[in-house]
């Protein structure tokens, strides 16, 4: 991790509310959402990061089973930070998705 990206996450933690903080940390440690996920009929990419420690990619694949029709792309060469340590790739994957997304609307 660069010194710009560890300052930049702890000045996110300085400015964060501890109470919100806190309560979002509760709700994903207390509530299984994991029967709602099957109700998703929108189009469903998840990016994740192969590397990831905090967030394991089996997570990911456990998402992916859930929501039917979904998209799982691995991010090879990242971990937690898709957007900052695989920028170009998450980027470039973003966009196929969104063009993928606007072309079946249209």
């Amino acid at each position: 991790m660069s010194a710009e990206y560890n300052r930049w996450l702890v000045d996110l933690g300085r400015i964060a509310s501890v109470h919100a903080s806190i309560r979002g940390l509760e709700e994903m440690r207390d509530r299984d959402l994991s029967s709602e996920l099957g109700k998703l009929t929108i189009p469903t990419r998840i990016y994740h990061g192969v590397h990831d420690k905090v967030i394991p990619f089996n997570k990911a694949e456990s998402l992916h089973k859930l929501i039917k029709g979904s998209t799982l792309v691995r991010c090879e060469n990242s971990g937690h930070a898709i957007y900052w340590d695989g920028k170009d790739n998450f980027v470039s994957e973003l966009e196929k998705f969104a063009a993928e997304t606007l072309a079946k609307a249209a």
